[in-house]
């Protein structure tokens, strides 16, 4: 955390010193959870802050207290090293069983991800926005969920959705994004993916059609003026600023990729697309402006909507920060322990249908247990270190070195 300090205060430091002295908002995505394999656009870091459980793990403890708890701590940490902005929360509903994202979900459950939206925004924001705060970019609008046959938007091949089930669309994918967009959201980013017709039920009023005939514009999420402009702002009541996800301009381009790179800026902005991440070359917007595709002032919502979450966090007056506080932050101990309680909670009995547990004090008396680790590697020294935790945690239990002289089992798969 000292370090992320440190470098963010060095860039601010260059941010200064340019002509406007407009200063950096660093992002991240989530960097707070349990995971091993880091992904970008997914899990940015894990281990620097407090470690909790990943997002359905958090779901899974049905404690909204707990979760505000956990994006209050987090907001801290964050703000402290540098990090103004979360790339965030994936809150749409898991509703393709086969879609691999459901990891970074919440779950299959509208109204309780609609629940959790609200805690993660209030939570990381405050009522609103000030200099303690990490804005909330959350996503993919208005749910990924729904993507075809489970495929990768990332991918040309996954780049559709289907809303196969009338009303469907507002049913199960809006509902989070509303709790959200209510609890004053200062961004949403925009799905990869094209609503196709075919295969789609009914989902959308009859005044948003583009023809008797035609449901959707069948663009990307960056692209589609019906999902930004109608559908989130006007309908939903949205005031902040709408991301892009990465590459929207180039590889991932669905829906319009016969457009030159001037269409592509004017039709985007022109849908409602304020800023496009991972894009670092503007020449195609000016291009744009210079061959009338996009007037500057087409532009001014876009940059009075960016500027306007910088001042109110309160970037202009101050944007540096303390490493040593940061560390000192990071590293409470108090934190961690809210942490365990959450993954303590995390856990989830699937069956216990011939009652074996809980296993009392009674119980552990004549319990033979059996011990055994799989993780794919080190499985037998974890296995060893297993069994010298429980034992001395608890010397009572009698753990035996076969499965045949055992009456339970505790095994642990990865």
């Amino acid at each position: 955390a000292a370090d992320l300090a440190k470098r963010a205060n060095q860039y601010q430091e260059i941010a200064e010193a340019t002509p406007l002295g407009i200063p950096l908002v660093f992002t991240s995505n989530p960097r707070n959870h349990i995971n091993e394999q880091n992904e970008f656009g997914i899990s940015e870091a894990s281990g620097q802050f407090s470690t909790w459980p990943g997002t359905l793990g958090l779901a899974a403890t049905h404690d909204l207290d707990l979760i505000r708890d956990f994006a209050e701590i987090a907001r801290d940490e964050w703000r402290t090293a540098g990090i103004q902005k979360d790339y965030g929360y994936q809150i749409e509903t898991a509703t393709e069983p086969r879609w691999r994202r459901i990891s970074g979900t919440f779950g299959e459950d509208p109204e309780l991800n609609a629940k959790i939206a609200k805690e993660l925004v209030l939570g990381f924001q405050g009522e609103e926005l000030s200099s303690k705060s990490v804005a909330q970019t959350v996503k993919h609008f208005p749910g990924d969920g729904a993507v075809v046959r489970g495929l990768d938007p990332h991918n040309e091949p996954g780049q559709y959705a289907t809303y196969p089930t009338p009303g469907s669309l507002f049913k199960y994918q809006v509902p989070p994004f509303q709790a959200a967009i209510d609890a004053g959201v200062s961004s949403v980013m925009s799905y990869y993916n094209v609503p196709k017709n075919e295969g789609s039920a009914e989902q959308l009023p009859r005044e948003l059609w583009q023809t008797d005939t035609q449901q959707f514009e069948e663009v990307a999420g960056a692209y589609n003026k019906t999902i930004l402009t109608d559908l989130l702002r006007d309908r939903m009541g949205f005031k902040g600023y709408v991301n892009s996800d990465s590459g929207v301009l180039t590889n991932r381009d669905w829906g319009v990729h016969n457009l030159t790179i001037e269409e592509k800026f004017a039709k985007a902005i022109d849908a409602g697309t304020n800023i496009f991440s991972d894009n670092n070359d503007p020449s195609g917007l000016i291009s744009a402006v210079n061959k009338g595709l996009i007037k500057e002032k087409d532009l001014d919502p876009s940059v009075s909507n960016l500027l306007t979450e910088m001042f109110n966090l309160g970037l202009f007056e101050d944007p540096y920060t303390d490493p040593a506080e940061a560390q000192a932050i990071a590293s409470s101990a108090k934190s961690q322990a809210r942490a365990d309680e959450a993954h303590l909670k995390s856990i989830t009995l699937l069956r216990n249908n011939k009652s074996m547990l809980p296993l009392t004090d009674e119980k552990i008396v004549n319990t033979k247990l059996y011990v055994e680790v799989f993780n794919g590697k080190n499985s037998a020294a974890q296995t060893e270190a297993l069994k010298k935790k429980i034992a001395k945690e608890d010397p009572t239990v009698t753990i035996v070195s076969t499965l045949s002289e055992a009456n339970a089992a505790l095994v642990w798969l990865r």
